[in-house]
């Protein structure tokens, strides 16, 4: 009985008891994101614009493969025109299952080249996406 009554003794003290206003002391003073800023009682402005100009780019590809083997494997490539446009980012995403891989092969102002293989009962599925200049 003597450390039921010590405990409950010791958790009065830790409890907050509902009257307790402790969202002022728990809580971090919020400060204002003007008063973040401020330096020398002037907010900070950002530069103005820097002299590199800023690119857009179009989506120019967007295209999904899959191959897949049964008793032979197979490989190959696939092309895909660019007609002169210059590209600013290329992604190749590749999922493959058993023994296959595809990769870009090349990549230039005429085309994008995708080479992909796989061995029997493999299968290799990617999606290209390619950005170019508007």
């Amino acid at each position: 009985m003597m450390i039921h009554l010590s405990t409950l003794f010791a958790l009065a003290f830790v409890i907050p008891s509902p009257n307790d206003d402790i969202s002022d002391a728990a809580a971090p003073a919020a400060v204002d994101a003007a008063e973040a800023n401020e330096v020398d009682g002037d907010l900070d402005v950002l530069p103005e614009e820097t002299t590199e100009t800023v690119r857009s780019e179009c989506l120019a590809i967007d295209q999904t493969m899959s191959r897949k083997g049964t008793f032979f494997g197979g490989s190959g490539d696939d092309h895909y025109p660019m007609n002169g446009k210059t590209i600013t980012r290329a992604d190749l995403q590749v999922d493959t299952s058993g023994h296959a891989a595809a990769n870009i092969t090349r990549q230039d102002s005429t085309e994008v080249t995708v080479h992909w293989w796989y061995d029997l009962f493999s299968r290799v599925t990617y999606t290209l996406k390619v950005w170019v200049e508007c």
